[in-house]
């Protein structure tokens, strides 16, 4: 599991924890691999930073029916919260 650098910033901290969220409600048919990347990985995101995310399957899919799911694992979670 990725940590951030010690001097990262509050937000990259929340947004990272949100990440990991997502990724332990991830079903494994949508996402084997889930990675943080722009300003939350590099422990510089603040108020204006989203959560930018790349995700990945072993098996073959269409970009569609990822696309699909992780609309509603996202939806899910922001309505959870």
């Amino acid at each position: 599991m990725y940590t951030l650098p010690d001097d990262a910033s509050g937000r990259s901290r929340e947004l990272l924890a949100l990440a990991q969220e997502l990724a332990a409600r991830c079903p494994a048919s949508l996402a084997t691999e889930i990675a943080v990347s722009g300003s939350v990985a590099r422990g510089v995101a603040d108020q204006y930073s989203d959560l930018e995310s790349t995700s990945g399957q072993s098996a073959c899919q269409t970009w569609r029916s990822v696309a699909y799911g992780y609309t509603r694992l996202l939806t899910a979670t922001w309505n959870w919260m």
